[in-house]
């Protein structure tokens, strides 16, 4: 009691003193004890987390760069053009021969363009020809088979190749180029002829494992590569990639006599696409040093706060009580209603707790004039809805004029303009119907084949026109009309005054396993860098595009910064527009 009496004789200034400081000697001594008991072995599950995610990203990217691989091999297989081209390479005919190699170094080098880390790609006919291609050789339709391809095909390789799944074989030497030993891991695939469904030959692809140490060398932890070692190996645990050359091809386990596993943290991931997996070794004691540097920063730190902190106190305090007094009186009063309440500056102050009374008066300006806004902003939209009711009458009045006339075309068996008018009139009903309204793709989809049929009637077929979309997102959900305006682009300014016919491409598709890529391509006639930034907007709102803005507009406002767009135009090669969104599918419970 006596204790409780005496502190209440102390001035707010001594209690507020005694009460930090003590505060702050207490804090300084959790630390130190949670610093010794705790840090260590937090701050190491810390950083071997932090390792195990960079494991599995990389996992992930490798896994992303092989399926891509696989994905340009199967896109240049099913070419109608290449499989006739293998056939050739046995034609007793010179010119067919000369053709048929020629077309296949074109793919060849296509391939390598937008895959920079294959290195040689051989094709072997099922009759056993070979042609080959190695981007480190002169160009040539005669270039020889690489001695790594050929001993592949000496084994027995197009024997095993009966599946058309394809096959990835491990890391091995190819040759050497100056001073730089070339390392490559390899795909075989079967070549079909897609008409008779015959093996026709075989196609190998090498890519330089340089690639994969590019991946996976960013994520380990220091550049001191005895700290942090990253494997990459098969299912046997035979060694895929890593920056000692020298290992490639062992089996990891084959490597404790190295001590590469003794007093070390393991860390592995998989890599489905090749079923691979990544490994990487991290050295303890690189955690437990990092850990004591850090102990012993925390600990001068510390000690140079405790006294830092108690000058400043002492400095302080006093101007301190009156400034959040005076703060909590005006706060007090906002509570109470008075919402033009100000707290009372010093001009001549310029410290914290004059800034917050400068922020605390501009925020209370901004809170009334955003009340304000808010109440006019209440009665424009009400007059807004009128209008918008109101606008109605004339879509639903076109609307049925146009029934009364497809009546009149069917009465008059004029079937074409009957059809064009029913398809118009679909379309004007989709568009009237809550305009904002979500659908399904399926849904939206069948009112885009409506659109380019009338389009293609309009422009006299001078275009065609490919959807494609997979099954498993026909069922996704997103707004009514979101990409109309860019598919009209296409057609009207895209294909505008070319002599050729042109092709409009609507592909949708799974992105990753939370977002939808939507991709509208054309053949057309493209545009410059300037007017693509003027059809786009740099600024929202500068674009001569109503139809385009009014999508981006759109886009924002429905997903925020959760969406991706962007568009590819070159002058007379067409334009790519690619916009990937969140995945949402439709509760048919509700």
């Amino acid at each position: 009691m006596k204790k409780r009496q005496m502190w209440r004789r102390f001035s707010y200034k001594k209690q507020l003193i005694i009460s930090f400081m003590t505060i702050f000697l207490m804090e300084l001594l959790v630390l130190h004890i949670c610093n010794s008991l705790f840090l260590k072995d937090a701050l190491s599950a810390k950083i071997k987390e932090c390792l195990e995610q960079v494991v599995n990203q990389s996992a992930k990217t490798i896994d992303f760069l092989q399926d891509n691989h696989v994905s340009y091999v199967n896109q240049m297989l099913i070419d109608y053009n290449f499989g006739a081209a293998v056939q050739d390479l046995n034609s007793e005919q010179e010119s067919e021969l000369i053709k048929a190699k020629e077309l296949l170094e074109g793919k060849c080098k296509e391939l390598i363009k937008y895959q920079m880390d294959v290195r040689c790609i051989s094709i072997v006919t099922a009759d056993g020809t070979t042609f080959s291609y190695d981007k480190m050789q002169n160009d040539s339709m005669t270039q020889p088979t690489p001695a790594l391809h050929k001993k592949y095909i000496e084994s027995g390789l197009l024997g095993l190749q009966e599946n058309v799944s394809g096959e990835w074989f491990n890391t091995c030497y190819l040759d050497r180029r100056g001073t730089k030993q070339y390392y490559v891991y390899t795909y075989a695939k079967s070549i079909y002829n897609l008409y008779t469904n015959r093996r026709v030959g075989i196609i190998l692809i090498s890519f330089e494992e340089d690639y994969l140490e590019g991946i996976y060398k960013n994520a380990r932890l220091t550049e001191e590569i005895n700290k942090n070692t990253i494997y990459i190996t098969d299912a046997e645990n035979n060694i895929i990639s890593c920056e000692e050359k020298e290992l490639i091809g062992k089996n990891i386990y084959d490597l404790e006599s190295l001590d590469i596993f003794k007093g070390n943290s393991i860390f592995q991931a998989n890599i489905s696409s090749a079923d691979w997996k990544i490994i990487s070794v991290l050295n303890n004691e690189y955690i437990y040093g990092k850990v004591r540097d850090i102990q012993r920063l925390l600990i001068i730190i510390s000690s140079g706060l405790a006294l830092l902190m108690t000058g400043v106190i002492l400095l302080e305090v006093n101007e301190m009580t009156g400034n959040v007094t005076n703060i909590l009186h005006t706060m007090s009063d906002v509570e109470g209603g008075q919402f033009d309440a100000q707290i009372g500056i010093n001009q001549y102050e310029k410290n914290e707790f004059t800034i917050i009374a400068q922020k605390f008066n501009v925020m209370m300006h901004t809170v009334n004039a955003q009340m304000e806004e808010i109440r006019q902003a209440g009665i424009r939209e009400k007059e807004a809805e009128i209008r918008a009711l109101e606008l109605q009458i004339n879509p639903h009045f076109i609307y049925n004029t146009l029934d009364s006339i497809n009546w009149l075309a069917v009465e008059n068996e004029q079937d074409e303009i009957s059809n064009m008018l029913s398809q118009f009139a679909r379309i004007l009903r989709y568009q009237i119907d809550k305009s904002n309204k979500i659908v399904t793709i399926e849904q939206e989809l069948v009112y885009l084949e409506m659109y380019l049929y009338l389009q293609k009637v309009r422009f006299s077929d001078s275009f065609e026109f490919v959807i494609q979309c997979d099954e498993l997102v026909k069922y996704c959900l997103i707004h009514k009309m979101i990409f109309q305006p860019f598919v009209e682009n296409a057609i009207l300014h895209g294909f505008k005054g070319i002599s050729y016919n042109g092709i409009l491409e609507i592909l949708i598709r799974n992105h990753d396993e939370s977002s939808l890529v939507f991709e509208i391509i054309d053949n057309g006639n493209g545009m410059d860098a300037e007017t693509k930034n003027r059809t786009i907007g740099k600024q929202r709102g500068k674009t001569k595009s109503i139809g385009v803005e009014n999508v981006l507009n759109r886009l924002d406002a429905y997903y925020g910064q959760e969406y991706i767009f962007s568009m590819e135009s070159e002058v007379g090669k067409g334009t790519k527009i690619k916009i990937v969104i969140p995945k949402k599918y439709a509760d048919w419970g509700e």
